[in-house]
């Protein structure tokens, strides 16, 4: 005789998801709840009728409403407010538009949110449940994300900052806004207090004497580079790689391509009287028709790459101390 058989009626019918276990006459019920939202359930009923077992598999079914669902039986008929749902249609709608590198970091984290949350509507988590998720995840070993002797693997390790988890995270509650899943918009902190000093580095503002200090020590070349981003608020990627046919050196607007920008998104805007006259003058010294507004030294068809080297130097120059890197000056242009 067999160890498990299915619970059957008087008539021979099967009753989907109740086992008995022959040994002791005990009922079990086996069923996945995952697109409700509710865990695997895979435990003895205690009872050894099938009546007395629906009512407790009833009663386990309704605990687990109320601590995974947050007591929200409307969410069970909903199930595009869950958390999958929502970065399922980031993962589809957003990520294309996104730089290669970024497109790794959706899939990479918005996983992980979709592993540990899985069919939770996402208008029951609340912030002490965020705070716990965060904690768990400092316990755990992260293994890399890519196949050794690949570029980029690392063997597994315990993590230090979790602000990448945060950011996706609240990125995921911004849609879900958006998409009217969530009734209010929602953020939660990073309560990882290890990053304040970070997070006050990378929100730095160049003061009007420390530009000045800079612009001191600048050669004339970095000059052109630095007055459109202290300015006119262009990426460093923006400005070394600006061709000619972008800039009206008529009406000083420079109109940037999807395609150049980071967020992929393109824009226009104009430059101030300043940046417009060295503009002229660069305009006029090119040599060899170059495309490019800042052309690589080596090879005058081709880009800039960087400039760091000579940043740097002139940092040490004008006694800056601290992180300050290039893009604070797109932070100080904006604040302007």
């Amino acid at each position: 005789m067999a160890v498990w058989q299915r619970y059957t009626d008087k008539n021979g019918r099967s009753t989907p998801g109740f086992f008995i276990y022959t040994k002791t006459g005990m009922i079990y019920y086996r069923k996945s709840f995952y697109r409700y939202g509710i865990p695997d359930l895979n435990a003895a009923t205690g009872e050894t009728t099938i009546g007395r077992a629906k009512a407790k598999i009833d009663s386990l079914i309704e605990a687990h409403r109320k601590k995974y669902l947050g007591g929200d039986p409307e969410a069970l008929e909903h199930p595009k407010k869950t958390v999958k749902a929502v970065a399922q249609w980031i993962l589809e709608n957003i990520t294309p538009q996104r730089r290669a590198a970024t497109q790794w970091k959706h899939r990479y984290y918005l996983g992980w949110i979709m592993k540990d949350f899985g069919y939770r509507p996402v208008s029951s988590i609340t912030l002490v449940d965020f705070n716990e998720w965060i904690a768990k995840l400092r316990n755990k070993k992260f293994e890399s994300p890519v196949a050794p002797h690949v570029r980029g693997w690392q063997p597994a390790h315990y993590r230090k900052s979790f602000e990448h988890f945060a950011t996706h995270f609240n990125l995921l509650l911004h849609k879900a806004f958006e998409l009217g899943v969530t009734p209010r918009l929602m953020r939660f902190p990073n309560p990882d207090q290890a990053l304040i000093k970070t997070r006050k580095d990378r929100a730095r503002r160049f003061t009007d004497e420390e530009l000045l200090k800079i612009w001191d020590q600048l050669s004339e070349d970095l000059k052109d580079q630095f007055i459109l981003s202290a300015e006119c608020f262009m990426r460093k990627g923006e400005v070394l790689k600006l061709t000619w046919d972008r800039v009206d050196l008529s009406t000083g607007v420079i109109t940037l391509r999807p395609e150049d920008t980071k967020t992929g998104q393109g824009r226009s805007f104009n430059v101030s009287q300043i940046a417009l006259e060295r503009l002229r003058r660069r305009f006029n010294q090119r040599k060899n028709d170059s495309p490019f507004v800042f052309p690589s030294r080596t090879d005058s068809m081709k880009p800039r790459t960087n400039n760091q080297t000579s940043w740097v130097n002139a940092l040490k120059r004008a006694g800056i101390k601290g992180r300050a890197t290039w893009h604070h000056l797109r932070h100080t242009a904006l604040s302007k």
